[in-house]
């Protein structure tokens, strides 16, 4: 027999978006149910009886190597849990996502280490509330992508996650389709690795506009397809100001 297993190098988790970095350990959720006994003096053969009580997402337990310039990841985070803010996570596993976890979470607790002979690291710990969400399959992708006053490149295609665009104009707004989604949510900064919230969408839906107000500046936008039950999609588009 050939396993199926997979290495799990190569996992990201995300906090309200942007991947923390260097992360060495990624452990949970730890799914749990309480039960309820249900236990009386006509129990079968004296055997307690239990059924099904609150469920619980558990705790998610980090560790990595301490990055100050990590301003959008590890320091948001740090500045979240002191606000007691909670935000969306997405663990996302190797292989090209070979599968998510997404949910909602708190931050309990943040650890630095300053060994004399070792690392500069962290730990730290979220709660998750709700329900933590596993997708074994994507959502699928976009029918349609349309970048007003500007133009995409290639044109989309099925399968094709990265692309470029241009555009005259100082600001665009984007319009993405896809019927099947619970959401698209459309980000944008300055780099892929921090991106901030732009607008969340039904399909058809167009995104508050973003600016883009020098010739050569660049533009980092995201569109993330989200459907219940399922990894989500992202596509990345490189914009570029012509003129």
């Amino acid at each position: 027999m050939t396993t199926s297993g997979l290495n799990a190098f190569g996992t990201t988790f995300k906090w309200n978006g942007t991947a923390l970095a260097e992360l060495t350990s990624i452990g949970g959720p730890k799914l749990k149910v309480d039960t309820i006994d249900l236990t009386s003096h006509d129990s079968t053969s004296g055997f307690r009886e239990f059924v099904a009580g609150l469920k619980d997402g558990g705790e998610i337990k980090i560790e990595g190597n301490f990055i100050a310039g990590d301003t959008s990841g590890q320091i948001a985070f740090i500045t979240d849990l002191k606000a007691g803010t909670k935000r969306e996570v997405i663990i996302t596993g190797p292989a090209a996502g070979a599968f998510t976890w997404t949910f909602d979470a708190i931050g309990t607790d943040y650890e630095p280490t300053f060994p004399d002979d070792g690392k500069l690291g962290f730990s730290a710990s979220l709660k998750v509330t709700g329900v933590p969400v596993l997708g074994i399959t994507f959502a699928g992708d976009l029918t349609g992508l349309v970048i007003n006053t500007g133009t995409l490149s290639p044109a989309l295609t099925a399968a094709t996650y990265v692309y470029a665009a241009t555009t005259t104009g100082t600001s665009v707004t984007v319009t993405p389709t896809y019927s099947s989604a619970t959401a698209i949510e459309v980000w944008s900064g300055a780099t892929f690795s921090a991106l901030t919230l732009v607008s969340t969408l039904s399909s058809g839906g167009t995104s508050s506009a973003i600016a883009i107000a020098d010739v050569l500046q660049h533009v980092c936008i995201r569109v993330r397809v989200k459907r219940t039950g399922y990894a989500t999609r992202d596509y990345d588009v490189t914009l570029i100001k012509t003129s």
